[in-house]
């Protein structure tokens, strides 16, 4: 919560030094909390779906539907927070112009992504086309984002914002198998409707949480004793 009023006392004091080290920051504890968010929304996306949502006038088909939908946004729950924070960078520094043009940019390749997907796309399949294209424009623009303030602000100290995610997308990769096997199991057993959905997202959930976080602790991810400070716990 402190990040962005941080990023902008810097920024009004001219520090860019700072207000770079500050969205480094910000970048890596995020994404220690994002990383196993998204692992969770594309491996459990369609029981999760399944689960809250196939009651009532909701058919099973339509709400795993949905989750396929949920399934494609979570694949750009990372990018789209990056570049949210990198937003305010740009705005700390009273830069506007450069945030506007990428933002058009990413605009315009949503636009055409979206297009290109739902003319390519069975009609069933369309609505979640949508999604990744909107996932698909902000992982591009997060990119062109990291690359202008590359050019635009020095660290004073040697950042690990690239080092960390990595870390993580591979201590996510590695948890996926188990989160995959476990539901495989599931589904054979208790079947893909909301009471296996829940058996399902009941057990592969915490199986994929527990690997990932045993990962992270070793690959010495310093993010995740960082949160694990932050907690209000003890």
């Amino acid at each position: 919560t402190a990040l962005f009023p941080a990023m902008s006392r810097s920024g009004t004091e001219g520090d860019d030094a700072a207000v770079a080290h500050t969205l480094s920051e910000g970048l890596s504890l995020a994404a220690v909390v994002l990383v196993p968010a998204t692992l969770l929304l594309v491996t459990l996306g369609t029981p999760i779906a399944v689960l809250v949502l196939a009651h009532g006038h909701t058919t099973h088909s339509g709400a795993a539907l949905t989750g396929h939908v949920l399934v494609a946004f979570g694949a750009g729950l990372v990018p789209f927070s990056a570049f949210q924070m990198q937003l305010r960078a740009w705005l700390a520094v009273h830069d506007s112009r450069t945030p506007m043009i990428v933002n058009l940019w990413i605009t315009a390749l949503n636009l055409a992504a979206d297009v290109l997907l739902y003319a390519v796309l069975p009609p069933e399949h369309r609505v979640v086309g949508l999604a990744a294209g909107y996932s698909l424009s902000y992982a591009v623009g997060t990119v062109v984002f990291a690359a202008k303030l590359r050019g635009r602000f020095v660290a004073r100290q040697r950042t690990y914002v690239i080092r960390t995610h990595v870390r993580l997308i591979v201590a996510a990769c590695v948890a996926a198998v188990p989160i995959e096997l476990v539901a495989l199991a599931m589904r054979h057993a208790a079947g893909s409707g909301a009471t296996g959905s829940l058996a399902t997202v009941a057990v592969a959930a915490p199986a994929g949480v527990v690997t990932f976080v045993l990962l992270a602790r070793r690959m010495r991810i310093r993010e995740l004793e960082q949160l694990v400070g932050l907690l209000p716990i003890g």
